[in-house]
């Protein structure tokens, strides 16, 4: 019988919300990712919201050149999702539920092969 190991996901959201609201370049998103990475991170999560009010499309950019484990980015359901996520190639797409604070239920694969 095999042992089923925790994963753990990092949602570097809030990172993205103090350096908005300071209006200043630190903290970096994408330092946070790479500091989740070398901690043990198997998986992160960033919100991309249509007003970008916090993860801009920049940080989406350098999140997917750089982290070298899944990337789940959840985006609102409008027109533009799609383009996104062929643009980025993320490994995992999802649609947060209105209201929901809890994650989301449900993500699908879009991409099954690693990264290189």
């Amino acid at each position: 019988m095999g042992i089923n190991m925790v994963k753990l996901g990092v949602n570097i959201d809030h990172v993205a919300t103090l350096r908005q609201v300071r209006r200043a370049r630190e903290p970096d998103p994408l330092w946070a990712a790479v500091e989740a990475q070398l901690g043990g991170a198997d998986l992160i999560t960033v919100h991309l919201r249509e007003d970008r009010r916090h993860i801009q499309d920049r940080d989406v950019q350098l999140l997917v050149q750089s982290v070298r484990v899944p990337l789940n980015l959840e985006m609102a359901a409008v027109q533009e999702r799609g383009q996104k996520q062929r643009n980025t190639h993320q490994h995992h797409t999802c649609r947060p539920g209105r209201g929901r604070r809890t994650g989301c239920p449900k993500v699908r694969d879009r991409h099954r092969e690693t990264r290189p």
